[in-house]
């Protein structure tokens, strides 16, 4: 084997690697889109079969965007995420963490962004608090 086919073998292999992780990030991606449709169907259904139950009549449609709203909250307490922040500093320096909005900011899928711009503004919000809370 060459001198410059030996060095071609590290890159290769590192292209290789890299092109699995990419395809098994995709399949993620597509699995959270299926996750991310059965949980709005089992919110549609919470709202169709259980709201009326509870009410013991038929829910106005205010009745059932504030449900659908209120089953659709993302949003953790600052108290929460600041104490998992802490937990994970127990193993790892503060200085090496941080904190994200995670998702629901630039999904272009159909049905896969379940945040508004309100909730988005909110995320934004959190995690300004967290950060200037925590470090």
């Amino acid at each position: 084997m060459t001198h410059a086919a030996r060095r071609l073998i590290l890159p290769g292999f590192m292209t290789a690697i890299m092109l699995l992780v990419l395809i098994g990030l995709g399949t993620w991606q597509v699995e959270r889109l299926y996750w991310k449709e059965a949980l709005l169907a089992e919110i549609d259904l919470m709202t169709e079969w259980y709201l009326p139950y509870a009410l013991g009549r038929a829910a106005t449609p205010d009745e059932i965007a504030e449900h659908r709203a209120l089953w659709r909250k993302t949003l953790e307490s600052v108290s929460d995420v600041t104490a998992r922040i802490h937990e994970a500093a127990r193993y790892t320096g503060l200085e090496r963490l941080g904190v994200s909005t995670q998702c629901g900011f630039s999904s272009t899928l159909p049905g896969a962004n379940l945040t508004t711009e309100d909730v988005q503004e909110q995320k934004l919000e959190l995690v300004a608090e967290v950060a200037n809370t925590v470090w």
